[in-house]
């Protein structure tokens, strides 16, 4: 009867040692997967780190443009000003040099204003 109890606690023992197995065999399968999908994360997120990188500094690039842009059309507007005044002095000469004027003229005028 000894011998039957000792038997049965050794088969038991046994079964136990084969699913401890097998459960230390799928546990080292799990942490391997674990492992190589932790490195894969790693080379992503460098892979993110680097387009980051790339979209930062065409970001930059393209700020500087603007701001080229942007001094660019101020000094435009300052050229289209003082064109619009030399027109208007353009103007203003040719009306005063097609008007009939006598010294008589613009002395009265000059007495008027």
């Amino acid at each position: 009867m000894m011998e039957d109890v000792v038997g049965e606690i050794g088969e038991r023992l046994d079964r136990h040692e084969h699913n401890f197995e097998a459960l230390e065999g799928y546990m080292m399968g799990e942490m391997e997967q674990v492992k190589a999908t932790l490195q894969e994360t790693q080379v992503l997120q460098a892979e993110d780190s680097q387009r980051l990188d790339k979209v930062l500094e065409t970001l930059a690039n393209i700020q500087a443009q603007f701001e080229e842009f942007k001094e660019s059309l101020d000094a435009t507007n300052r050229d289209w000003a003082i064109y619009k005044k030399a027109m208007e002095g353009i103007g203003n000469l040719r009306r005063f040099m097609e008007e009939p004027r006598t010294l008589w003229n613009v002395a009265e005028d000059s007495r008027d204003s």
